[in-house]
């Protein structure tokens, strides 16, 4: 799906056409729902790990695992563009060139660069573009930010609740289709119309049991889905039933196909390879690649860029992300402890 999302941004870049090449990746925008949904099966996994720490030890350890490597690819993308004065690079130009009289602009303009927080809110309160951004697809983690803020919430509620937010989430993106509000950014970074992905994730881990006895074979899924990843495209003319009706092109992929397929071969994937160590270390590349491929693409032009992207991550998986996961597991095992001795002395 990373590799999807590179390829969905490769026509703005090179003249890669979609429509002609044999390889046709899921469009990036579904990609990005996808991941939602798998971040929502994700939190769910690590409620009883978390259970007994403090919530203050979830919310770091989660922070921490977006934004250093974020931090690692704001700060190389800065030095090319200190470097590389030539090169057109469209965030920067938009900076260089910003104006605005208004403080609370400037203020969440250069906030949201470096701390990741509020990029969506950026293109909804400001009517900003991506070109804003340093990262430009980082607004998809901004979204995530907001999700882990109610991680803890929505770990106590019950699944009739769930349920409940994946309607209302629903309808709420129902109604912004129909509406006369442009598709970007209504559909695409306003949070409570993508709520819906992350809950549909958790509520696939919590009925996993009962979706296992429907659908048993992750291999046959993981086929499935692996195919649909890769050549969507071709499945256009499918998918797309109503031709002219753009609101429901975007309405039926998303909430219908991204959702209800995810929601429903989860389990049965994760029960294939959830303990597999060589799914693990290849899944640490997805974060990186998603980070890099932007500005890997307008600094380097590699020819090959998903090689490129890979080479680019590997440093960052095993120089950052693998020491900083065995340190946020070490914290909260060690928070673990103390909450269990505190209860014990209760």
């Amino acid at each position: 799906m990373a590799a999807a999302v590179v390829f969905g941004h490769a026509p703005m870049w090179n003249g890669y056409d979609p429509h002609v090449a044999i390889l046709r990746p899921l469009p990036a925008y579904y990609a990005v729902q996808a991941f939602f949904v798998i971040s929502g099966f994700y939190m769910e996994l690590l409620r009883k790990k978390y259970a007994p720490a403090p919530i203050w030890i979830f919310y770091s350890n989660r922070y921490s695992r977006l934004i250093v490597s974020y931090w690692i690819v704001l700060a190389v993308t800065v030095l090319f563009i200190a470097l590389m004065p030539g090169v057109s690079f469209p965030p920067a130009t938009y900076l260089a060139n910003f104006k605005s009289d208004s403080v609370s602009e400037w203020a969440l303009l250069i906030f949201s660069n470096p701390m990741m927080f509020g990029q969506d809110l950026l293109a909804i309160v400001f009517s900003h573009t991506s070109n804003d951004l340093l990262i430009p697809q980082a607004w998809s983690l901004a979204l995530e930010l907001w999700f882990y803020l109610l991680v803890p919430f929505l770990w106590r509620a019950s699944d009739r609740m769930l349920w409940i937010i994946v309607a209302a989430s629903l309808a709420v993106r129902l109604i912004l289709v129909l509406s006369p509000l442009p598709f970007w950014p209504w559909q695409q970074r306003f949070f409570p119309a993508e709520i819906m992905f992350f809950v549909l994730g958790m509520l696939s881990f919590r009925y996993s049991n009962e979706i296992l006895n429907m659908i048993r074979s992750g291999r046959a899924c993981l086929i499935v889905v692996t195919a649909g990843i890769l050549f969507a495209g071709w499945l256009y003319p499918v998918a797309f039933p109503w031709s002219g009706r753009p609101e429901l092109e975007i309405l039926w992929p998303s909430s219908i196909l991204i959702g209800g397929i995810f929601y429903f071969t989860l389990p049965a994937m994760f029960s294939l390879t959830g303990r597999s160590r060589i799914d693990r270390f290849i899944g640490e590349f997805s974060y990186p690649i998603y980070l890099v491929h932007v500005t890997i693409w307008f600094f380097v032009q590699p020819s090959f860029l998903i090689a490129a992207c890979i080479a680019a991550s590997a440093p960052l998986v095993f120089l950052v992300e693998q020491p900083l996961e065995r340190w946020r597991n070490n914290r909260l095992h060690a928070a673990t402890a103390k909450s269990d001795l505190r209860s014990a002395a209760a």
